[in-house]
């Protein structure tokens, strides 16, 4: 259950980037639309539309490094639940069964916000497998296929 409500948090996320890539072509817009040519105010709300895109120019550049700092837990945290869970499904359980386990004892340990603890737990621990996986990935990544793929793109110019 917490994959997929993670999965949902993730596409939400992803429609949020968009929203926000759009929310500043908006805030262009208003700036621009409560002032007339001669840079007097089309209607008694110019200035007040003209402050509240200003206020969406000035907060996008924070509202989108927050944004893809969270899209980027999102997106460990789920490509670690995805590969636990898919390797239960090829046979190699222990590293979901642990999990699952630690959530269990979380919950049992914390009867007052049990469901809460073990859903916090499954989480946490996808999140290090996530971010193990990543950290081994990058390097081998990095140093082996990236060199090879850029020899690859070279010869072929």
């Amino acid at each position: 259950m917490s994959s997929g409500l993670i999965a949902l948090l993730d596409d939400v996320a992803v429609i949020a980037w968009a929203a926000a890539a759009s929310l500043d072509d908006v805030a262009t817009m208003t700036v621009k639309a409560g002032v007339k040519s001669a840079g007097k105010p089309r209607t008694p709300l110019g200035p007040a539309i003209q402050a509240f895109g200003r206020g969406l120019v000035t907060g996008m550049p924070t509202f989108l490094k927050v944004l893809s700092i969270v899209g980027t837990v999102a997106m460990v945290w789920v490509g670690g639940g995805i590969l636990s869970h898919g390797l239960e499904e090829l046979g190699y359980g222990g590293l979901q069964h642990a999990i699952h386990d630690l959530a269990h004892t979380a919950a049992l340990a914390l009867p007052a916000i049990g469901g809460f603890a073990a859903w916090l737990t499954s989480a946490l621990g996808s999140a290090i497998v996530g971010l193990v996986i990543g950290a081994v990935l990058v390097p081998i990544v990095t140093l082996g296929v990236q060199p090879v793929w850029r020899r690859i793109r070279a010869g072929r110019s």
